[in-house]
C-alpha cells in the first residue's frame, strides 16, 4: 500500500465544491485503468445519507453511465466508511478521489478517477488564505473585487435567511398555541421589548398573563398596568417585607460619554463615582431608583423598601383583586436587570409602553396585518404611556419629565420582531405577494448603526437600509465567523475567479 499525505487544507467539503463547479482540468481525464472520462453532468449534491452526488452523467470509454458519484480524499476511505457493505452505494458509477492511496485500480469494480493533479494550485492557495485569515472577514483584502450585481443578489438571499432564522422560535409558539397568531404576536412583542437584557423575563411575564386574559381588561389602561406591574413583581406584593436588593439589580456604571444625550432628570438616576445622585449626599451605598435608603449605617431593612405613592397604591389595590380573581402568581422582582441601562429603557418604562399598546390596539396582530406601509406600523408602536410615566421612571420617584425610547427602539422592534413575524405569516399562508411586501418594508427602514456595520463600512461595503444591514449581520455571523466561505456567494466568487 502506498502512503499518501493529503494537503491539510483540502477537505471533503472543498473537494465536493471543486467537483460541483468543475474547478479542475477536464481534458485528458482517465480512470486509473486508463479509460477516458468525459463529464456530461456532475450530478446534484446530496446533503442526505448516501452517495455525494446523484443523477450524474459520466461517459467512461464508449459507455454513458447515469448514476451516483461518491467522493473521498483517499481511495481507502471507501472501505474505511464501509461503503462496500451499504446497498445505497450499489448505483455508484464513479469513485472520485483526490489521492489514490491503495494498490489496485478500482473499488469493487467501480472505476476510480484521481483529481489531485488536475486541481489548480492557485485555487488551493486562495482557500488556504481564506481559512488562515485573521481579518474581520476572511476575504477583507479582496472583498471589493466582487461586482455589485453579485452583492445585490447575495444580500437578498441573506435577508431571507435571517428572517427565517428569527422565526424559528415564533413557529414553535405557533404550534404550542394551536395557531393563535394574536398570542404569538403578544409573546414576540413582549420578548422584543426586553431584548437583549430582559427578553426572557418579559417572555416569562407574557406566559404568566395570557393575551386572552389581558383582552378582558383592554378597555382600562390602569387595570392593564396593575396586571403587568403586579405580575412583574414591581408592586411590592410578591416578595417578603424587607427583602434585600441584590447586587445584580443595582443601576449605574454608564460612562459619561453615554450620558451626554440624557436629560438632567435622567442623569440624576445614574451612578456617579459609585454614588447615586437621587438623594444628594447619600454616598457609599448603591440603591435602586424608587428605593429609599437614607441611613447607610442602619440595621433596619424596612428602609430598603419602595415607598408607595398614590398611583402605586391604586395599582396595588387593583392587582390584589385581579390576582385573587385569576389566581395569579407574580414573578420574582429580582429577576429584572437594571444595570448599565438608560432610564428610558428601564423595564418599568417598557412595561408601561406595553400596557399602552395593549390598550390602544385590541387585536395587535390583525392591526399589523392590515398596515398599508411601514410608517403605519411605526406609528402603531409609538404609543405614549399613561400620564404617571411621563414624570416617573420608577415608582415613587418623580422627575420633571421622562423620555420614552425613540425611533431607533421602534425600528429595532420592527426589524427584529414585527417584520419577521409578518413574513412568517406570509410563508405559512403561502402568500408570496405578502412576503415581498414585508421584504420591501425592511428596505424602507433606515440602516442600522452598530459596530458590525461600521466594520463593514471600513471595508467599503455599505448598507442603505435595514434590509441590507440585516443581510450583512447574517453574513458576518453565519458565514464569516464560521469560515463558511464555500457557501458564501462572495467567497466562492473570489475562490473561482479566473479558474471556473
Amino acid at each position: 500500500m502506498t502512503i499518501v499525505n493529503v494537503d491539510p487544507f483540502m477537505s471533503e467539503e472543498l473537494f465536493q465544491h471543486i467537483w460541483q463547479f468543475r474547478l479542475f482540468t477536464q481534458s485528458g481525464l482517465t480512470t486509473l485503468e486508463g479509460d477516458p472520462v468525459q463529464i456530461d453532468h456532475t450530478g446534484q449534491l446530496n446533503r442526505h445519507a448516501g452517495p455525494d452526488f446523484t443523477g450524474a452523467r459520466i461517459r467512461i470509454g464508449t459507455t454513458l453511465w447515469v448514476g451516483n458519484v461518491e467522493m473521498h480524499l483517499k481511495t481507502s476511505d471507501w472501505f474505511r466508511h464501509g461503503h462496500q457493505y451499504n446497498l445505497q452505494y450499489r448505483n455508484v458509477v464513479l469513485h472520485v478521489v483526490f489521492e489514490h492511496d491503495m494498490e489496485g485500480v478500482s473499488t469493487h469494480g467501480i472505476p476510480v478517477l484521481q483529481l489531485q493533479h488536475c486541481i489548480p494550485r492557485l485555487l488551493l492557495q486562495r482557500y488556504k488564505g481564506l481559512w488562515q485569515s485573521a481579518a474581520y472577514v476572511p476575504c477583507a483584502g479582496s472583498v471589493q473585487e466582487v461586482s455589485s450585481l453579485v452583492w445585490t443578489g447575495w444580500k437578498d438571499r441573506l435577508l431571507i435567511e435571517r428572517l427565517e432564522q428569527k422565526t424559528v422560535l415564533f413557529r414553535s409558539w405557533l404550534v404550542q398555541t394551536q395557531y393563535n397568531w394574536e398570542e404569538v404576536c403578544y409573546r414576540a412583542l413582549a420578548r422584543g421589548a426586553g431584548s437583549p437584557v430582559n427578553g426572557e423575563v418579559f417572555l416569562a411575564l407574557a406566559h404568566s398573563l395570557p393575551y386572552k386574559l389581558l383582552l378582558r381588561h383592554q378597555h382600562d389602561q390602569g387595570q392593564l398596568e396593575a396586571l403587568l406591574f403586579g405580575q412583574a413583581g414591581m408592586l411590592g406584593m410578591g416578595r417578603r417585607a424587607g427583602d434585600d436588593i441584590r447586587q445584580g439589580d443595582v443601576i449605574g456604571g454608564m460612562p459619561p460619554d453615554k450620558r451626554r444625550n440624557l436629560g438632567e432628570d435622567e442623569v440624576d438616576l445614574m451612578v456617579s463615582n459609585g454614588c447615586l445622585s437621587i438623594d444628594k449626599g447619600v454616598c457609599g451605598k448603591q440603591v435602586l431608583p424608587g428605593i429609599t435608603d437614607i441611613d447607610t449605617g442602619t440595621t433596619s431593612r424596612e428602609k430598603s423598601r419602595i415607598i408607595p405613592d398614590d398611583y402605586m397604591v391604586y395599582l396595588q389595590r387593583e392587582y390584589a383583586y385581579l390576582r385573587h380573581k385569576y389566581k395569579l402568581a407574580p414573578l420574582d422582582e429580582q429577576r429584572w436587570k437594571w444595570l448599565r441601562m438608560r432610564p428610558a429603557s428601564f423595564p418599568s418604562m417598557k412595561i408601561a409602553a406595553m400596557a399602552a399598546l395593549l390598550h390602544h390596539q385590541r387585536r395587535l396582530f390583525s392591526a399589523m396585518l392590515d398596515a398599508p406601509d411601514v410608517k403605519h406600523l411605526e406609528s402603531m408602536l409609538s404609543v405614549s404611556p399613561s400620564d404617571y410615566w411621563k414624570t416617573h421612571y420608577r415608582f415613587g420617584k418623580p422627575v420633571r419629565r421622562t423620555s420614552m425610547p425613540g425611533r431607533t427602539a421602534v425600528h429595532n422592534m420592527l426589524i427584529n420582531t414585527v417584520l419577521p413575524l409578518l413574513y412568517m405569516y406570509g410563508k405559512e399562508k403561502k402568500d408570496a405577494v405578502f412576503q415581498e411586501k414585508i421584504i420591501s418594508f425592511m428596505g424602507q427602514l433606515p440602516a442600522e448603526d452598530n459596530h458590525v456595520m461600521r466594520a463593514w463600512k471600513a471595508l467599503h461595503i455599505n448598507a442603505g437600509s435595514a434590509g441590507e444591514t440585516q443581510a450583512l449581520l447574517q453574513l458576518k455571523q453565519a458565514y464569516c465567523e464560521q469560515k463558511r466561505c464555500l457557501q458564501c456567494a462572495i467567497g466562492a466568487k473570489l475562490l473561482r475567479s479566473g479558474i471556473a
